[in-house]
């Protein structure tokens, strides 16, 4: 679950489908208020919210998602990504990019997804300064 705007939002299990709650009322949900992720027959396995989109992640691909102030929401033009999400509880935001775990370590800016490399991985990176030194 997370939230934009005033919606609460959730993903359905085993589907493409997302939902969100009426306006500014998280215990009230309508049956209309749902949209499914089209771009990859995959089933969602997370929902995240970050600078005001919603990054809907799939085990083979990721879509962008944002309030239009109509409908309310759409996909982003050009925020559909052919790669997925293997552990879903690892999704983070780290500076102005999307960082996961799948079979490496992934991250997304400007929709155009990447692989860390290991050196890449230094603690000032994540703002843990010399934390590591003592672990």
């Amino acid at each position: 679950m997370a939230y934009l705007d005033g919606y609460t939002l959730a993903n359905q299990t085993g589907t493409q489908r997302f939902w969100w709650s009426d306006n500014l009322s998280p215990l009230s949900w309508n049956a209309s208020s749902q949209a499914q992720a089209q771009g990859s027959p995959d089933n969602l396995t997370a929902l995240h919210v970050g600078w005001r989109e919603i990054l809907l992640a799939g085990t083979d691909s990721l879509e962008v998602w944002y309030n239009d102030g109509v409908s309310p929401f759409v996909r982003l033009s050009g925020g559909f990504v052919e790669r997925g999400i293997g552990a879903i509880y690892s999704i983070q935001q780290v500076g102005t990019t999307w960082m996961w775990l799948d079979e490496q370590i992934g991250e997304l800016g400007g929709f155009r997804p990447a692989r860390v490399d290991h050196d890449q991985l230094q603690p000032a990176r994540f703002g843990l300064g010399h934390a590591l030194d003592r672990v």
